[in-house]
């Protein structure tokens, strides 16, 4: 069962905002589990699972090109009445966002991730912690021409180290990627 409930509302010329919410309960919850020897999969849960949260954000029409963006989301979940906190109950985004379609668009991003718990039932650390961490991200974008243009992706610009999933993921760090793009 699924309930979700949105509402967007523009008070203020150039301000838009917008709230989200929604309630699940489901007996068909994947979630991760040891398995003996040594290894971690992922099962279905026949238990009663019971999930709700939102998220409320807005946007600022600064000027013709540039805009400022924001949000907070929260969420959490119960299996059997206990929390399962193998998802993070806080995230947050805050950026602007630069769009003149004739050269340069680009974003400047924001993001903070709340620790997690993983609740592993047994095996040798019932509940590895993921820390929670912040990432700021750039993406920019240039037209020399309408047919050559060329894009920038900076994730994890900073160069936080962190670490997606706990013990079993891989060390995320700062990525680049350039694209250079010619259209015939």
């Amino acid at each position: 069962t699924w309930y979700e409930a949105n509402y967007m509302g523009k008070w203020v010329p150039g301000f838009t905002v917008g709230i989200d919410l929604f309630y699940v309960v489901t007996e068909n919850f994947i979630r991760a589990d040891f398995v003996p020897p040594a290894t971690f999969t992922m099962i279905n849960s026949d238990e009663k699972v019971e999930g709700g949260g939102g998220e409320v954000w807005g946007q600022y029409q600064m000027t013709d090109t540039l805009r400022l963006l924001a949000n907070y989301g929260f969420l959490q979940y119960h299996e059997n009445g206990v929390a399962n906190e193998a998802s993070p109950k806080h995230k947050v985004n805050v950026g602007f966002l630069m769009n003149d379609p004739r050269y340069l668009s680009g974003a400047l991003i924001y993001r903070f991730i709340d620790d997690t718990n993983w609740p592993f039932r047994g095996g040798p650390d019932a509940s590895p912690e993921q820390q929670k961490y912040y990432s700021v991200d750039l993406l920019l974008t240039y037209l020399f021409t309408p047919n050559l243009g060329t894009r920038l992706e900076i994730y994890n610009l900073t160069d936080r180290k962190r670490r997606e999933l706990p013990l079993l993921g891989e060390e995320i760090r700062r990525e680049v990627v350039f694209t250079l793009t010619y259209r015939i």
